[in-house]
């Protein structure tokens, strides 16, 4: 069958594979975690998604010429499991309108039934208000009962029992393209991070880490994660420091003891 819309630059043979396939979102949960594993895997670029009909061109002026059109990428990667299930990886750099999100997802679905695919996995960040103390926990949502059993076999709460949530939604392509997953009768699994909804603007390293540990687990991968470690790492004492820059620039505004030098 011709993929159209689909650039192919060869057709990996994959054994029952699993899809993994990640936008920006809050936090870059996502996108971090699928790209990290992706990175760590060298998995093999073999296609893309042609933007033409889902995207809108950017055009940038550079030394004051006009450069040519630029698109935002949906590549498709895959790896070879010697003990397990093959892995196909799609990475977007960008979410598209909300208008053209089914559709794209409908044609990353397509990609998905021309390999097989036995099931898509996606991941969002689960915004919550206040200080989260401890290790970030991962929840997960599906569509169908199958992928229920696996999460509760991997030991992986569903969202709606531990929040008690009988609603709720997941924005962007990381939800839509598990609802088109489902209308075509393949599983899906997203998994929910925890982060603190102050930072979802920013990206957070703790989230995606737990939300890759999780998937290395579920997935029974050898992968290394202590890059993401050390960025997390990174991350705290980037913040000491613009803590204690806006500690000292408090003092110089106010004076010592909070009061202002004004008489």
């Amino acid at each position: 069958m011709k993929l159209k819309q689909v650039k192919l630059y060869k057709e990996p043979k994959l054994e029952e594979p699993y899809l993994l396939a990640a936008w920006p979102g809050m936090g870059m949960v996502a996108l971090r975690a699928f790209s990290y594993l992706n990175r760590k895997l060298n998995a093999e670029e073999f296609g893309e998604i042609e933007p033409y009909d889902f995207f809108d061109p950017e055009v940038s002026i550079r030394d004051g010429l006009i450069d040519v059109p630029e698109f935002p990428e949906n590549k498709l990667f895959y790896w070879k499991n010697e003990k397990g299930n093959d892995l196909m990886f799609c990475i977007g750099n960008e979410q598209p309108s909300p208008e053209n999100e089914y559709k794209l997802a409908d044609k990353i679905v397509d990609v998905a039934k021309h390999f097989r695919v036995k099931r898509v996995y996606t991941s969002a960040a689960f915004a919550l208000g206040g200080h989260l103390l401890g290790e970030r926990r991962v929840f997960g949502v599906v569509t169908d009962r199958e992928s229920k059993q696996y999460l509760k076999k991997h030991r992986v709460m569903l969202l709606s029992e531990a929040m008690q949530m009988k609603e709720a939604g997941i924005s962007g392509m990381n939800g839509v393209i598990l609802g088109a997953a489902r209308e075509r009768c393949i599983g899906g699994i997203c998994l929910f991070g925890e982060m603190p909804e102050a930072e979802v603007r920013l990206p957070y390293s703790k989230t995606s880490k737990v939300v890759c540990d999780t998937l290395i687990r579920i997935l029974e991968l050898k992968v290394d994660t202590q890059e993401l470690e050390e960025e997390i790492t990174q991350g705290i004492k980037e913040l000491e420091q613009q803590s204690l820059r806006y500690t000292v620039d408090y003092k110089d505004l106010f004076g010592k003891g909070g009061k202002t030098n004004e008489h």
